[in-house]
């Protein structure tokens, strides 16, 4: 504050005011910053983090890509695409992809 009232008659002493603020705000947003590990950080001291996530969603979508080939299976030929557009919520073509990755893990 003092060093803003240092300022008076060279500028205005709410703009001085709102630099003070400002420099005080960036100065904690890099302390605060430099203290975070982020995801980079944790990946290079933890890889195996990142891996287990990758195989969770592939798993998940091996367990999807068999219950679309059961339903494809029960359907009358003709019927899966049109079912896959307006009942499953996915696009055909990632429905393919499941089914392939379903085929390919047996």
């Amino acid at each position: 504050m003092a060093t803003i009232f240092q300022l008076r008659g060279f500028s205005h002493q709410r703009h001085a005011l709102a630099g003070a603020v400002y420099y005080r705000l960036t100065a904690f947003a890099q302390e605060r910053m430099a203290s975070q590990d982020t995801a980079i950080s944790i990946k290079s001291k933890v890889p195996e983090v990142g891996r287990a996530r990758w195989y969770a969603k592939r798993d998940m979508a091996i367990d999807l890509g068999r219950k679309l080939l059961a339903i494809k299976a029960e359907l009358p030929h003709g019927h899966f695409m049109p079912w896959v557009r307006d009942k499953s919520g996915l696009s055909y073509i990632k429905a393919q992809r499941y089914m392939r990755l379903a085929r390919e893990a047996g």
